[in-house]
């Protein structure tokens, strides 16, 4: 459990301001190849609210977080991975929600190691985005948020050629269903898929 304090204006709250935030995680490991978690969290803090006067108003925003996880591996070489995440959002007397379903799959060839998730997530608006945590080439962090309507894909490969040489190799790729621009301004995508690619070579001396 955490408690916290801001003694001046912030970003979205222009008033001093606290707020605590607490989470629960409860493990379950029936086999060596099963592992299963369930967690909730908890945050709560000031925030800005919209006001019809030129007054800046404030309310406490409270957004919970539920999450289940299953590990399990189907053969020495195949290892999967089942998520779900739900969370909803309250302030200024109204709740919102959003959610991600994902699948993860990952593929241990020895020498080449595959990673593929296959993620749909629907949310309501920004306040419920879901941050996801992603496998990225080396030294290389990925931590997107889901929000809107979608479909999130990505494949990570990496192969090691010779104790020194390897090779990585990732494309990600979100699909919106509830949109035909993806961003604004000069970052602005026209359409509603959006890809990323990735190449990587490490060589050691």
């Amino acid at each position: 459990m955490d408690l916290f304090q801001f003694p001046w204006l912030k970003f979205r709250t222009y008033t001093p301001s606290w707020g605590y935030e607490w989470l629960a995680r409860l493990s379950y490991q029936p086999s060596k190849i099963i592992s299963v978690y369930a967690q909730i969290r908890q945050e709560s803090k000031v925030r800005n609210v919209n006001s019809d006067t030129n007054i800046y108003l404030t309310d406490i925003g409270t957004k919970r977080n539920y999450w289940i996880n299953c590990d399990y591996t189907i053969a020495p070489k195949l290892r999967l991975k089942t998520r779900g995440q739900f969370s909803t959002y309250h302030i200024n007397d109204v709740t919102t929600t959003g959610m991600a379903i994902l699948q993860d799959v990952s593929i241990d060839f020895g020498k080449l190691k595959l990673v593929g998730r296959y993620a749909l997530f629907d949310t309501e608006d920004y306040d419920n985005r879901q941050y996801v945590y992603e496998q990225d080439v080396l030294l290389a962090y990925s931590l997107p948020a889901y929000y809107g309507t979608g479909i999130r894909n990505f494949i990570l490969a990496e192969y090691k050629l010779s104790k020194k040489v390897s090779f990585w190799f990732r494309f990600a790729r979100t699909h919106y269903t509830d949109r035909k621009e993806i961003g604004s301004s000069s970052d602005m995508i026209a359409g509603n898929t959006k890809n990323d690619l990735k190449f990587q070579f490490q060589l050691k001396f």
